[in-house]
């Protein structure tokens, strides 16, 4: 008898237990899509995710102009005339070459530049690995600011320009 009492009690504990430990949560029911439709927002000026870019190519002229050279100290000087020839487009990427005099000896270099969405900036790199920012304050003026790193062997100091490009008019 105490054998069926001790059976007796564990089928009780085993109901018990299987009683309580079924399924914690409710059967999940479907939710009805939200009524309330999205609202447009129109883009604020100036934030138009791709504004077109304006037609580069020409001759852009610099009138004025300043380099920082870093070396010991900081030298400033006159950046003295500076052309950039756009002589490609393909929508907001630009090609050309730019000239100027490098310590009195002329200097040619290729660069690249793409617009930025808002189609008024600039991103530039050139030939040698310099880099510039531009940008477009009126349809034929252009601020450039430029960096170059100069090099390890120290053959050409680091340096910053500041200039401002005007495009030539073809008569």
């Amino acid at each position: 008898m105490r054998s069926s009492y001790l059976i007796f009690v564990l089928l009780l504990i085993l109901v018990a237990g299987l009683c309580t430990a079924g399924c914690t949560t409710s059967t999940p029911q479907a939710v009805p899509p939200a009524t309330t439709p999205a609202i447009p927002v129109a883009a604020a000026p100036g934030n138009n995710p791709m504004v077109p870019a304006p037609d580069m190519k020409g001759t852009w002229i610099s009138d004025d102009g300043t380099v920082y050279l870093l070396a010991d100290g900081i030298q400033t000087m006159g950046a003295g005339k500076n052309t950039w020839v756009v002589t490609s487009q393909d929508g907001r990427v630009i090609s050309g070459y730019k000239t100027f005099l490098q310590g009195g000896i002329p200097a040619n270099q290729t660069f690249a530049g793409i617009f930025d969405p808002d189609g008024k900036t600039l991103s530039f790199i050139d030939q040698p690995g310099g880099w510039a920012k531009g940008t477009l304050t009126d349809a034929d003026t252009l601020y450039i600011g430029m960096m170059n790193p100069g090099d390890k062997a120290k053959t050409s100091a680091a340096m910053a320009i500041a200039m401002t490009l005007h495009r030539q008019k073809t008569p």
